[in-house]
């Protein structure tokens, strides 16, 4: 875990998180859920892509580049459209274009325009196999998963643990899997159906990858221990809130989330969408496979 005399204090907001302090984002919970539900919407990019798009095109409706165009669409960028920037793993910017810097003859197939949504009947099926991938996947972070015999008032939690460290074992296979120390300890009400234990699941995991319980490896999540209890409800509600959204689960967050945004909203300057953006994406990572463990947390066999 990171320490030292000044490791537990936050760090200064990013760049992102300046520039919408500075356009007043987080005084207005309509611009708030335009913001996010912007990000919602363009599931085919990651969640700081999608945001990194929103900044230089507000209108957008949907990015490919020139070559995904011809080749999925069978549409050609405009002469002199102006390209969208985006990031891309191991390399140094990917150029895309947006729908109405496009032209073509073929109709452009409007559910694309749209977020994909679950029939609710399907909610407690698709819940169950998210979770049952995601648990085993975020034993790499050193997160031990139990269920326990909780009352209403308690969905679940997430609590650090302290030395010495109970072990698990991570990975497939004897040969292949490693022993992974377990550095916090995921508890959830084994009273809830299948949609609110991963809904719970997604926002105890929001708060540790949003830093609020430290961390002990800052190149994967930040240490960010000591916000105030309001924010780091509003960070860790917003992040599981825009998982769900992506995967086309509808979840009560939303009106938490205005109600709480409208009491708190002289302290939201403290909220950081960069670091939501950034969990959003670790827990998606996770859910499309399995990721390297945390190294400090590794037991050499």
């Amino acid at each position: 875990m990171s320490n030292g005399n000044n490791e537990n204090k936050p760090k200064g907001p990013s760049e992102l998180d300046i520039l919408f302090i500075r356009t007043a984002l987080y005084q207005n919970r309509h611009s708030f859920r335009e913001v996010f539900e912007f990000v919602a919407r363009f599931t085919s990019l990651s969640p700081y892509n999608a945001m990194l798009v929103r900044i230089q095109r507000p209108g957008a409706t949907y990015v490919a580049s020139a070559d995904e165009w011809k080749e999925k669409f069978n549409r050609t960028v405009r002469p002199g459209a102006n390209p969208l920037i985006i990031l891309i793993p191991f390399g140094p910017v990917h150029f895309v274009y947006d729908l109405q810097d496009t032209e073509g003859t073929e109709p452009f197939p409007q559910e694309l325009l749209e977020p994909f949504r679950i029939d609710d009947r399907h909610y407690e099926a698709h819940c169950r196999r998210w979770l049952n991938e995601l648990i085993p996947r975020v034993a790499a972070d050193g997160i031990g998963y139990y269920e326990a015999n909780y009352g209403t008032n308690l969905a679940g939690k997430i609590v650090t643990e302290k030395p010495p460290y109970k072990v698990q074992r991570y990975g497939s296979g004897r040969r292949t899997s490693r022993k992974i120390k377990i550095a916090y300890n995921l508890i959830i009400n084994r009273n809830l159906g299948y949609t609110e234990k991963f809904v719970t699941v997604l926002h105890e995991l929001a708060h540790l990858y949003c830093g609020h319980q430290g961390s002990f490896d800052t190149s994967r999540w930040p240490d960010r221990r000591g916000l105030p209890v309001n924010i780091r409800e509003i960070e860790a509600e917003s992040t599981a809130w825009l998982v769900c959204r992506r995967l086309g689960l509808n979840t009560r967050s939303e009106k938490y989330l205005s109600n709480y945004i409208s009491r708190e909203s002289g302290v939201l300057h403290k909220f950081s969408l960069d670091t939501v953006l950034r969990a959003v994406g670790i827990i998606e990572r996770r859910l499309k496979g399995p990721v390297a463990p945390v190294k400090d947390l590794v037991i050499n066999d």
